[in-house]
């Protein structure tokens, strides 16, 4: 059976002519095509406006910060291991989200830390915060308490961080240093507001009262310290980073000084959206903090937040509002 005969019999059927049929398959393929097209397109303009609004928000801290073509380059290197790389000036805005980010890094390239130091000093960030997660033993504060566990004699003593130094930190103690000699492998134990950590590294010398351990980034935690979480209802006002649109009112269920649990306004918002949370405790006066929606429960209807970089002196508001009750 040949093509015209076998379209004939089809025209026949429907009463239509073949070249009725071939017009309308034309017709309805060429709708497909279009279609297909125009959603391609719409996903090529939505991912380019998107592009453009993060990069103008990276150029903007970039530009704020004053940063050099070197740190800008660690900085997109940072980027790849962010769950959405084009998101890449969350790095300037979180220091959990930065030293995540620069401990992949250095994990799999080498990195100058000096420029680690440089970005942080200009970003704001506060490298001894009691309250962020350390990274390595860069991130202990001089005057810090911590405990020595030789790995060799199976012993350990107390003593304090005196001084960090460009390729190591000095310990001092009051307690014999006899069990201790250069490169001996030791537990450097330490604890801040996030939980217990081990630092795994070596003696490089021991002088005195003191030892002079090496940097190291083989940490290890031990034991979590959530903060405190608190039950409130109140009023907030949220609505995503950088919109121009009214913000919608929510409702506080819970605060700790590390995020808070909000009602989701018209189950609106979802997973990984960035928000701003204005507090208004009164008619005059509105608190502002940013933060990520880091989980979604009771189907859809409750948002759970991480705060974004919060300052010291924010984080101590907040805990204080708790404590006092003030947002009750």
């Amino acid at each position: 059976m040949n093509t015209d005969k076998f379209l004939r019999q089809i025209a026949e059927s429907f009463h239509r002519t073949p070249e009725e049929i071939i017009s309308f398959t034309i017709i309805i393929v060429t709708l497909i095509v279009v279609a297909v097209v125009a959603g391609i397109i719409k996903s090529i303009v939505h991912r380019n406006t998107l592009n453009s609004i993060v990069n103008k928000r990276f150029e903007k801290y970039v530009n704020k910060f004053s940063l050099t073509k070197q740190e800008i380059d660690v900085v997109n290197r940072m980027s790849r291991y962010l769950r959405k790389p084009v998101k890449k000036y969350l790095i300037f805005t979180n220091p959990h989200t930065f030293n995540t980010c620069f401990h992949l890094l250095k994990s799999h390239e080498i990195v100058d830390n000096q420029i680690r130091m440089s970005l942080y000093q200009k970003l704001g960030f506060n490298r001894f915060d009691p309250y962020k997660v350390p990274f390595s033993s860069f991130d202990i504060a001089e005057g810090t308490p911590v405990k020595v566990f030789s790995m060799k004699k199976r012993t350990f003593i107390n003593g304090t961080i005196t001084k960090q130094l460009p390729d190591g930190i000095e310990f001092k103690s009051q307690n014999n240093l006899i069990d201790f000699s250069e490169n001996d492998e030791i537990l450097l134990i330490t604890h801040n507001f996030t939980g217990l950590y081990s630092i795994k590294t070596r003696i490089i010398k021991v002088e005195n009262t003191a030892l002079f351990l090496s940097h190291s980034e083989n940490i290890k935690r031990k034991q979590h310290r959530e903060y405190f979480r608190k039950k409130i209802y109140m009023p907030i006002l949220i609505c995503k980073e950088g919109s121009k649109e009214e913000p919608d009112h929510a409702e506080v269920r819970d605060i700790s000084a590390g995020g808070l649990s909000i009602t989701n306004p018209g189950k609106k918002y979802k997973k990984e959206d960035d928000l701003s949370l204005f507090f208004q405790k009164d008619t005059d006066k509105s608190y502002h903090l940013s933060g990520e929606v880091v989980r979604v429960s009771g189907n859809n209807k409750i948002l759970h937040i991480k705060f974004g970089h919060v300052s010291k002196s924010d984080r101590d508001r907040i805990v204080g509002f708790i404590q006092s009750g003030v947002l009750d």
